[in-house]
This record gives C-alpha cells, structure tokens and sequence, in this order.
C-alpha cells in the first residue's frame, strides 16, 4: 500500500511578532501504513521524536520532554505497543531527577527497556536500564519491566525512586550494592523476593513499602541501617538484624535482634520502633508486631506506644537481666484496641497473672473490638476461646453482653460459651 503523508506546518509569519510564540517549528507528519498509525514529531532538525511499531525514538532527552508534552497538549493517546524507548544522544540539559520524573509519566509506563547510543558522563543504559555515567548509580528501572531484574555486578546504588511501581517479581542484586534509596520499590506490588545484596549497608525510608507480595529477603551482615517503613505492609515474616545494625525506623514488622546489637543502640531507638505512624492502620490491620532480642524471649509490641520512654526502659531492663522470665506486659504502655490486641497476644504466649486479669476485667471491650473491626467477628472470638484467653468470668461477661445487646446470628458463638464455661465450672449441669 502506498504511504499517504499529511504535514501540517504550524508557524505563521504574523504570530512571530507575538511574545508568547515560541520560535521553534513544529511539523506533525502521520503515516498511514498498513493499517498501522504512526506519528512523527520534529521539533527542530535537532530534537525530533518517532514511533515505528513498537519503539520510541528520540534525539535527547528534551526532545522526549517536548513529545510528551506536545501528546499531553493535544490529548493524543500513546500508542500502547510501544514498549522500547531508544535516545540517540545523552547530552542535554535535563537533571538526572528530572528526566526520572519524566520517565514515570503516564504515556511511558509500559516501556520495558531504555536505550541509549551515545552515552557521556552523566547518563548511560545497561540491560535497558538507566545508569549513571559511570554506571555505579540505578537511576531508573522502566515500570514495565517484567520477570526477572538482574542488577548488574558493578552497580554501588539503587537510587531513590528506582524501581518505584515497575513490575518486575524477583529483583536479584549484586553484593557491591551499597545502599537501597527512598521509594526505591515503593509499591511494586508483584515483587515476591529479593536476593543478593549482601553488601548493603543502608536501605532508606519506604524502599519496600506497599510491595505486598515481598515474602523474602535476607540482610547481610553488612548491613547498618533500615529505615523508618522500609518494609511496612510486605508479607515478609521476620527481618534478621546482624550485629552491625546501629539503627532501625519506626514501623517494622517481625525484627530479630542480637543482643548486643540491642545494647548498642539508643534505649529510646528500640521503642520507637513500634510507632504507629500515618496511615497505617489502613495499610495494615495488624495492632502488633514482635521484638526478638537473642537470648531473650520475644517480647510483644503494640504498634503505638504513648509511654515510649517507660517501655523503652522496660526492655532494657528485660535485656539486661540475662534470665528468660515473661518480658513486660508492653500492651500496659499503649492504649484502646491497640494495646487490647497486644494484651490477646501476650496471653496467648506467656498466661501471666496480669494480663489474665487485664482481659477479664476488659472481656466485654473485645467484642466490641471484634464487631467494630471484624467482618466475621464470631469466629474471631471462637478463635479467642479457642486459644484459652478468656478465663470463666471473662466469657460471662461476654454472655451476658450477648443477652443483652439482642446480636443476631450468635447461636454458635454462644454454644462455644457455655461448653468452655461448663469445662471450667466444677459444677455438673444434667
């Protein structure tokens, strides 16, 4: 089939004396192909971009800046088969943050690769990824990508954004990693594991944050630093923290934790650590997490805490008195739902006097925990009964809130009530 091309030249003469025109020719040339609609965009004989199926190509970075706009400008849709992007000169006058900015917009997001011919000092392109001049520093990862992400071994840095939203599910780095940066994987909600890394020292602020299906990665033991919600809202199951920790950020979810390593760090530092912070109650329904210093039994945490200095003081006292007796009630310095839930859980691993006698005083609170919160709240009090929580005046109390409060479709719940509390009387009903 023959080519049809349209040019549509857009400089009149008499707008040039006009301040706000920019003195910059435009030609959109569409070809009709086979079906296929392509665009070319020339900005000037400098700065033009293209589509031929399924790659993008552009002269540098700006013109890429200009093609995007000029898309956004004329509500045209980028054609979603392209998924390469090839820029044919590095040198421009875009910072390295503005052109990872640029990157994430909306059109380009399906990109897999990222290519660039003639590479300088300030940005190049290994495996289709955006490097650094010198190649030690990931500056981006295009979100499309899929499968497997292999670092390559010279890479010192994940900087920060990365590999924000990409949809990679096994990130593999190499053991010169240095550092994970800010939002370096923020929400990549397909990433499942993470291995390699041994080498890195720092990981900051939310670099795993919202990656919900993270299930594994295992620190070095060079590692020095988390931080705060590095690994919030992930299913991994614990994090293990060598001796060279020195500092951990608030909100974690399982961390073990030498004990000298315990003792090393600011007393304040450790309590801090189960800050509820923002909106994580949203992100997590969980109220608790657990500390686990070596040689210790684990101590449980509410995820707020509104005595941290009494709480801190308590573990400390815990770690320096080299015996495996009950650790604090912690729950005792938090307050509301939160601390009713690490009270549950602290019952369940160490029945102590105190907290026996914390649940029954407070037995009706708990199913209103339940009904407020749970959408099957009976089966989460069957579950509470199950695991022997509620002594026989606790699930009197419950019964009798029951009884009063007319719940529908409490059959069951109340069945399990009177069997446990029938187990427990020393009277025999016939």
């Amino acid at each position: 089939m023959r080519d049809v091309r349209i040019r549509l030249f857009f400089k009149p003469l008499f707008l040039e004396a006009f301040s706000f025109v920019k003195k910059w020719h435009i030609v959109y040339e569409k070809t009709i192909k086979k079906g296929r609609d392509d665009m070319i965009l020339n900005i000037t004989d400098e700065n033009w971009a293209e589509v031929i199926e399924d790659t993008l190509t552009v002269e540098t970075f700006t013109a890429l800046k200009k093609y995007i706009h000029a898309l956004e400008s004329s509500q045209r849709d980028f054609p979603d088969s392209v998924t390469k992007l090839v820029v044919n000169e590095a040198k421009c006058n875009m910072k390295s943050h503005e052109i990872k900015q640029l990157l994430d917009k909306q059109p380009l997001r399906r990109l897999e690769t990222i290519s660039i011919s003639k590479p300088d000092k300030y940005f190049c392109t290994v495996d289709g990824l955006l490097y650094s001049g010198d190649k030690e520093h990931l500056l981006f990862c295009p979100r499309g990508r899929k499968g497997v992400l292999v670092i390559p071994d010279e890479t010192k840095n994940i900087s920060d954004i990365a590999c924000l939203a990409c949809s990679f599910s096994v990130l593999v780095l190499p053991d010169a990693v240095e550092s994970i940066g800010a939002f370096a994987c923020y929400r990549n909600t397909n990433l499942e594991r993470v291995e390699g890394g041994k080498g890195i020292r720092k990981i900051y602020n939310c670099a795993f944050l919202n990656c919900q299906r993270l299930k594994h990665f295992e620190l070095g033991n060079a590692i020095e630093e988390v931080g705060d919600s590095a690994f919030m809202n992930t299913t991994l199951p614990e994090i293990d923290l060598p001796d060279s920790i020195w500092r951990v950020g608030r909100n974690a979810s399982y961390i073990y934790m030498p004990k000298n390593v315990m003792e090393n760090m600011y007393w304040s530092g450790i309590a801090k650590i189960g800050l509820r912070g923002g909106n994580l109650c949203i992100c997590h329904c969980c109220n608790i997490w657990k500390l686990e210093i070596e040689g210790l039994p684990v101590i449980i945490m509410p995820k707020m805490l509104t005595e941290i200095s009494s709480a801190a003081r308590a573990i400390c006292r815990l770690a320096e008195s080299n015996d495996n007796r009950t650790p604090p009630a912690m729950y005792s310095y938090s307050e509301d739902a939160i601390a009713r839930s690490a009270a549950i859980e602290q019952r369940k691993m160490y029945p102590d006097t105190k907290t026996k006698a914390y649940i029954t005083r407070n037995a009706t609170l708990f199913l209103s925990d339940a009904l407020l919160n749970e959408s099957d709240w009976n089966q989460v009090i069957i579950g509470f009964i199950k695991d022997g929580v509620f002594t026989d005046t606790a699930l009197r109390k419950i019964l009798k809130k029951l009884d009063e409060e007319k719940y529908n479709d409490v059959t069951v719940l109340r069945s399990y009530i009177l069997d446990e509390i029938d187990k427990k009387s020393s009277t025999f009903k016939l």
